[in-house]
């Protein structure tokens, strides 16, 4: 018989290894796969904090050696230039950074990441030549304008390849192992008739979701503190946290497979307390209906002599 001290190390295992392929799972399907890295970073960059870090960078970058333009730019281009990242047409750009983030993400090499505005300069060396009357400083640097700029420095995303690869391997080898345990943890509390098994196993794994989820609330700020500053700052925090609440929801499933396996615990319980309830009632009730018939049948043989 499997003792209690067993089912306790074997839970604490289980939750260790379910953890490790919850994040194994979260790097295969969010930030290995590019289709849905791009999509959910697509989705993330068009909101109005992230294009706005995103205009300001681009005015900063373009402007800045004119700090006037750049402060009358901040204040009534920003806006502008803010919406117009939120149009359809910039969506094919969008895409293009959000696969250079996953791609620098996932590469052993960092590298920076850039915006390609040629949409917006080309247009503008055009029309400076058409206006009467320009501060030759500013024609000139209007003429200069780059046809992209850095959006994030070299490192501003880190690589993850080493430690996401490793993880992802170990993820799926834990996922079998966990399962395995936990099948084996499931018959034996079930044929052995023995519902603090499943308890013990469904409160270990939510209490370590639970542990899982403080962890990466509470390691989140710290982390975020190590990258740049400003705009960057903004971008890549944003980017972390949408890809975070997607680890998070995992865990809350996590969470709640646990709350299941409680619930089928104490059902057990309910269970094995209706049989033994009923087994000796049962017996009771067959003992007194054998006990009357044979009085019944004692009384016709009776009757049967006398006639």
């Amino acid at each position: 018989m499997m003792s209690k001290r067993m089912v306790i190390t074997l839970s604490v295992v289980v939750i260790a290894l379910v953890l490790l392929a919850n994040i194994g799972l979260w790097l295969e399907r969010q930030v290995f796969n590019e289709e849905q890295f791009v999509e959910t970073a697509v989705e993330t960059i068009r909101t109005s904090r992230v294009r706005g870090a995103i205009a300001s960078q681009i005015i900063g970058t373009t402007l800045g050696d004119l700090p006037e333009l750049e402060r009358l730019a901040n204040e009534f281009v920003k806006p502008t230039l803010r919406d117009f990242l939120d149009s359809d047409i910039i969506v094919p750009a969008m895409e293009e950074i959000g696969g250079q983030i996953q791609t620098a993400l996932v590469s052993s090499k960092p590298t920076a990441i850039a915006i390609d505005i040629s949409g917006l300069t080309t247009p503008a060396k055009a029309a400076v030549d058409f206006i009467p009357n320009i501060d030759p400083e500013v024609k000139t640097t209007v003429e200069d304008l780059p046809s992209s700029i850095e959006l994030l420095e070299k490192g501003a995303i880190p690589s993850i390849f080493t430690i996401g690869v490793t993880l992802l391997w170990s993820g799926r080898i834990a996922a079998v192992a966990a399962l395995a345990i936990i099948i084996g943890l499931a018959w034996s509390a079930i044929t052995k008739k023995r519902s603090y098994i499943l308890k013990t196993l469904g409160y270990s794994i939510s209490i370590g979701a639970v542990i899982f989820l403080v962890l990466t609330w509470a390691f989140k700020s710290p982390l975020l503190a190590t990258v740049g500053t400003g705009n960057a700052r903004i971008i890549v925090g944003d980017l972390y946290a949408a890809f975070i609440d997607l680890l998070v929801q995992q865990t809350w499933v996590i969470f709640a497979g646990g709350l299941i396996i409680i619930g089928t615990g104490y059902l057990l319980d309910y269970w094995l307390s209706q049989q033994v309830d009923i087994k000796p009632s049962s017996i009771v009730r067959s003992l007194r209906r054998s006990g009357e018939d044979q009085q019944a049948s004692n009384k016709d043989t009776k009757r049967g002599e006398k006639t």
